[in-house]
């Protein structure tokens, strides 16, 4: 029996010990938003006060010294589209000594994460290919320039905005990819959407206009939301062209609605 109760007590004095000489990192480095030519690295605060500065490395070469031990996050922006960058970030004492550090790596043009500071798409850095989900936060506004196109790679992708961000998408084209608009606000104007849709959920004062929508489930959904403007929009190939549910004091004119399969538009 003695033996039994000996081995607990081997693996707490083994944590204590480890968590004691610093062997498990007290800082945790991860790509926040990766975007074509933008990586954006956040962290966990180290916590002691024995700290003298961040110093933030892509592929070994420093680009980055912090010396504010509250700052969390940093924009690496300029990159190359489809190239694999490897970040480390170190934490240093007081006087000088490497404390902790942390790895991590990610590849410009798997475009996916969390956006929290302004963040322009561009033409010229197109297609944004989505390998996973683009959630938009904080205030901060996702800006989709004329001629961009969005894509998924594989399964079901969506553009989430929340949290008092905003969208504004103009001349851009879609495939497969939804904007979400919760809590928001989004100007999408001469767009183009194959197999996605617009989702305006608690969203006011939004513009949707001059968008053609084909091949989606349903081409315009909108949940809980007034003031918003929906006009001369083309949609086709829907199951329901335009759904509005617990929605008021909206502005719909001029929209296009065809080949539906169950309704053209919804008020319910």
């Amino acid at each position: 029996m003695k033996k039994i109760h000996l081995i607990p007590v081997l693996l707490l004095t083994f944590v204590v010990l480890i968590s004691a000489s610093g062997i498990a990192s007290a800082i945790y480095v991860s790509p926040k938003y990766v975007g074509n030519t933008i990586v954006d690295l956040s962290w966990i605060q180290y916590e002691s006060t024995d700290f003298s500065k961040y110093e933030l490395c892509r592929d070994g070469v420093p680009i980055k010294t912090i010396t504010d031990r509250t700052v969390i996050f940093h924009r690496d922006a300029g990159l190359t589209k489809g190239n694999t960058y490897d970040y480390e970030i170190r934490v240093y004492s007081a006087t000088g000594v490497l404390k902790e550090n942390s790895t991590t790596s990610a590849t410009t043009g798997e475009v996916r994460g969390t956006i929290t500071l302004d963040t322009t798409w561009t033409t010229a850095s197109s297609p944004y290919t989505l390998t996973g989900g683009v959630d938009v936060r904080n205030g901060a506004t996702l800006t989709i320039g004329s001629g961009a196109v969005i894509v998924n790679e594989s399964n079901y992708r969506a553009i989430s905005v929340k949290e008092k961000g905003a969208l504004y998408a103009d001349g851009a084209s879609f495939y497969g990819v939804d904007n979400r608009v919760y809590d928001s606000h989004a100007d999408i104007k001469n767009c183009f959407f194959e197999h996605a849709n617009i989702n305006l959920d608690n969203s006011n004062n939004s513009i949707i206009k001059d968008n053609t929508i084909s091949n989606s489930s349903i081409g315009i959904y909108m949940s809980s939301s007034s003031n918003n403007m929906l006009t001369n929009n083309t949609i086709s190939n829907s199951s329901i062209g335009i759904h509005m549910y617990s929605s008021s004091n909206n502005v719909i004119t001029g929209n296009n609605v065809s080949n539906s399969s169950w309704y053209g538009i919804c008020f319910c």
